[in-house]
């Protein structure tokens, strides 16, 4: 999920199919289960619908090297 995050950069529509299918993940009920975690321990944020990590020196770590 971070690694597809970071790639995106900001994410509308996470659990739309062309994100699942772009990263393979099984299903949207996946996804959900993901990102849940990530957003309690803010790694994650949601700002108005959009995904991104939040802290950018790790995201770009992430692109980088995932």
């Amino acid at each position: 999920m971070l690694s597809a995050i970071s790639k995106e950069g900001w994410v509308k529509g996470i659990t739309s199919s062309a994100f699942i299918k772009k990263y393979k993940f099984p299903s949207a009920s996946s996804v959900q289960a993901a990102l849940k975690p990530l957003l309690k321990l803010d790694i994650v944020t949601n700002d108005n619908g959009q995904y991104r990590i939040y802290d950018f020196f790790f995201s770009q770590w992430l692109k980088a090297n995932f």
